[in-house]
Protein backbone atom coordinates (compact mmCIF):
# COMPACT_ATOMS: atom_id res chain seq x y z
CA UNK A 1 0.00 0.00 0.00
CA UNK A 2 1.52 3.12 -0.54
CA UNK A 3 2.25 5.87 1.81
CA UNK A 4 -0.58 8.15 1.09
CA UNK A 5 -3.56 5.29 1.60
CA UNK A 6 -1.08 3.84 4.66
CA UNK A 7 -1.22 7.34 6.25
CA UNK A 8 -5.19 7.18 6.01
CA UNK A 9 -5.40 3.90 7.02
CA UNK A 10 -3.93 4.88 10.12
CA UNK A 11 -6.54 6.87 10.48
CA UNK A 12 -9.53 3.90 10.86
CA UNK A 13 -7.95 2.99 14.30
CA UNK A 14 -8.21 6.62 15.28
CA UNK A 15 -11.59 6.78 13.63
CA UNK A 16 -12.37 4.12 15.78
CA UNK A 17 -11.72 4.84 19.16
CA UNK A 18 -12.87 8.21 18.36
CA UNK A 19 -16.46 7.24 17.19
CA UNK A 20 -16.88 5.66 20.84
CA UNK A 21 -16.10 8.59 22.33
CA UNK A 22 -18.33 11.28 22.93
CA UNK A 23 -22.61 11.48 22.88
CA UNK A 24 -24.01 15.18 22.52
CA UNK A 25 -27.73 15.10 21.93
CA UNK A 26 -28.61 15.61 18.30
CA UNK A 27 -30.92 18.13 17.91
CA UNK A 28 -31.78 17.25 14.23
CA UNK A 29 -30.10 14.48 11.68
CA UNK A 30 -30.40 15.12 7.82
CA UNK A 31 -29.99 11.56 5.73
CA UNK A 32 -28.87 12.49 2.10
CA UNK A 33 -31.87 11.89 0.03
CA UNK A 34 -29.42 11.04 -3.30
CA UNK A 35 -25.69 10.73 -3.65
CA UNK A 36 -25.93 13.72 -6.25
CA UNK A 37 -28.30 16.02 -3.83
CA UNK A 38 -25.33 18.49 -2.67
CA UNK A 39 -23.85 18.52 -5.99
CA UNK A 40 -26.78 19.84 -7.61
CA UNK A 41 -26.51 23.14 -5.21
CA UNK A 42 -29.96 21.95 -3.34
CA UNK A 43 -28.45 22.04 0.26
CA UNK A 44 -25.40 25.10 1.24
CA UNK A 45 -24.83 23.03 4.48
CA UNK A 46 -24.03 20.03 2.73
CA UNK A 47 -21.76 21.80 0.19
CA UNK A 48 -20.08 23.71 3.07
CA UNK A 49 -19.01 20.01 4.14
CA UNK A 50 -18.31 18.91 1.04
CA UNK A 51 -15.93 21.74 0.52
CA UNK A 52 -14.17 21.26 3.49
CA UNK A 53 -13.81 17.24 3.49
CA UNK A 54 -12.20 17.97 -0.34
CA UNK A 55 -10.24 20.84 0.76
CA UNK A 56 -8.61 18.88 3.56
CA UNK A 57 -7.59 16.44 0.84
CA UNK A 58 -5.96 19.32 -0.99
CA UNK A 59 -4.50 20.57 1.90
CA UNK A 60 -2.92 16.96 2.47
CA UNK A 61 -1.74 17.15 -0.76
CA UNK A 62 0.24 19.94 -0.26
CA UNK A 63 1.64 18.99 2.63
CA UNK A 64 3.39 15.97 1.20
CA UNK A 65 4.95 18.04 -1.34
CA UNK A 66 7.58 19.22 1.40
CA UNK A 67 6.55 16.70 4.02
CA UNK A 68 6.86 19.76 6.25
CA UNK A 69 5.05 18.28 9.50
CA UNK A 70 5.64 21.50 11.73
CA UNK A 71 3.92 23.27 9.69
CA UNK A 72 1.12 21.96 7.89
CA UNK A 73 -1.94 23.84 6.06
CA UNK A 74 -3.57 20.38 7.01
CA UNK A 75 -4.61 21.88 9.83
CA UNK A 76 -7.18 24.46 7.61
CA UNK A 77 -9.29 21.91 7.49
CA UNK A 78 -8.46 18.57 9.57
CA UNK A 79 -8.81 18.33 13.68
CA UNK A 80 -8.46 16.32 16.59
CA UNK A 81 -7.32 12.94 15.57
CA UNK A 82 -7.19 13.58 11.84
CA UNK A 83 -4.66 16.18 12.42
CA UNK A 84 -2.62 14.01 14.71
CA UNK A 85 -2.44 11.40 12.24
CA UNK A 86 -1.97 13.84 8.82
CA UNK A 87 0.74 15.48 11.34
CA UNK A 88 2.74 11.99 12.17
CA UNK A 89 2.37 10.66 8.76
CA UNK A 90 4.22 13.67 7.41
CA UNK A 91 6.72 13.51 10.02
CA UNK A 92 7.98 10.03 8.99
CA UNK A 93 7.52 10.56 5.39
CA UNK A 94 10.30 13.55 5.98
CA UNK A 95 12.15 11.42 8.32
CA UNK A 96 12.49 9.21 5.33
CA UNK A 97 13.18 11.36 2.67
CA UNK A 98 9.75 11.16 0.80
CA UNK A 99 7.21 13.39 -1.15
CA UNK A 100 3.88 13.25 -2.55
CA UNK A 101 3.49 13.82 -6.02
CA UNK A 102 0.00 13.44 -7.80
CA UNK A 103 -3.83 14.32 -6.46
CA UNK A 104 -6.11 12.28 -5.18
CA UNK A 105 -9.54 12.26 -6.83
CA UNK A 106 -12.74 12.79 -4.21
CA UNK A 107 -15.87 11.29 -4.72
CA UNK A 108 -17.55 12.34 -1.62
CA UNK A 109 -21.22 12.15 -0.63
CA UNK A 110 -22.69 13.71 2.55
CA UNK A 111 -24.00 10.64 4.08
CA UNK A 112 -25.69 12.49 7.15
CA UNK A 113 -25.63 16.00 8.51
CA UNK A 114 -26.33 17.11 12.07
CA UNK A 115 -27.76 20.78 12.81
CA UNK A 116 -28.08 22.27 16.02
CA UNK A 117 -25.37 23.63 18.88
CA UNK A 118 -23.45 20.58 18.14
CA UNK A 119 -23.43 20.09 14.06
CA UNK A 120 -21.50 17.17 12.77
CA UNK A 121 -21.45 15.57 9.62
CA UNK A 122 -20.36 12.17 8.18
CA UNK A 123 -18.82 11.58 4.56
CA UNK A 124 -18.76 8.79 2.30
CA UNK A 125 -16.13 8.17 -0.04
CA UNK A 126 -14.67 6.16 -3.17
CA UNK A 127 -11.51 8.21 -3.46
CA UNK A 128 -9.17 7.95 -6.01
CA UNK A 129 -5.37 7.55 -5.25
CA UNK A 130 -4.39 5.74 -7.84
CA UNK A 131 -2.36 8.81 -9.33
CA UNK A 132 -1.19 10.12 -5.64
CA UNK A 133 2.03 8.52 -5.06
CA UNK A 134 4.89 8.86 -2.63
CA UNK A 135 8.72 9.24 -4.16
CA UNK A 136 12.26 9.67 -3.25
CA UNK A 137 12.76 13.33 -2.66
CA UNK A 138 16.52 13.04 -3.60
CA UNK A 139 15.98 11.21 -6.63
CA UNK A 140 12.35 11.91 -7.77
CA UNK A 141 11.67 8.13 -8.46
CA UNK A 142 8.85 6.11 -6.70
CA UNK A 143 9.40 5.12 -3.28
CA UNK A 144 7.83 1.58 -4.65
CA UNK A 145 5.69 -0.32 -7.49
CA UNK A 146 2.52 -0.32 -5.09
CA UNK A 147 -0.59 1.61 -6.91
CA UNK A 148 -2.65 4.21 -4.98
CA UNK A 149 -6.43 2.25 -5.92
CA UNK A 150 -9.43 3.72 -5.20
CA UNK A 151 -9.97 3.41 -1.25
CA UNK A 152 -13.87 3.67 0.40
CA UNK A 153 -13.62 6.30 2.90
CA UNK A 154 -15.90 7.27 5.78
CA UNK A 155 -14.82 10.43 7.38
CA UNK A 156 -16.26 12.60 10.30
CA UNK A 157 -16.14 16.67 10.33
CA UNK A 158 -17.53 18.78 13.19
CA UNK A 159 -17.54 22.46 13.22
CA UNK A 160 -14.46 24.21 15.08
CA UNK A 161 -14.41 27.87 15.69
CA UNK A 162 -17.32 28.39 12.70
CA UNK A 163 -14.85 26.21 10.12
CA UNK A 164 -16.24 22.59 9.18
CA UNK A 165 -13.21 20.33 9.49
CA UNK A 166 -12.51 16.50 9.05
CA UNK A 167 -11.96 14.97 12.54
CA UNK A 168 -11.98 11.24 11.95
CA UNK A 169 -11.18 9.39 8.54
CA UNK A 170 -11.62 4.89 8.27
CA UNK A 171 -10.19 4.19 4.74
CA UNK A 172 -10.60 0.96 3.43
CA UNK A 173 -8.09 -0.86 1.88
CA UNK A 174 -7.12 -0.48 -1.93
CA UNK A 175 -10.09 -1.90 -4.16
CA UNK A 176 -12.55 -1.50 -1.26
CA UNK A 177 -14.89 0.17 -3.54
Amino acid sequence: MNRVAGAVTALVLVGALAAGCGGSTKSAVQKASSPGASARGEDPGREAVLAAYSSMWSDYTTDLLTANWQNPISVNHATGEALLTIENALAVDGHHGWVGKGSPVPHPTVKSLTVGPSETAEVVDCIDLSRALLYVAATGKLKDATPGGWHLVDAELVVKDGVWKVSTLAMGKAGSC
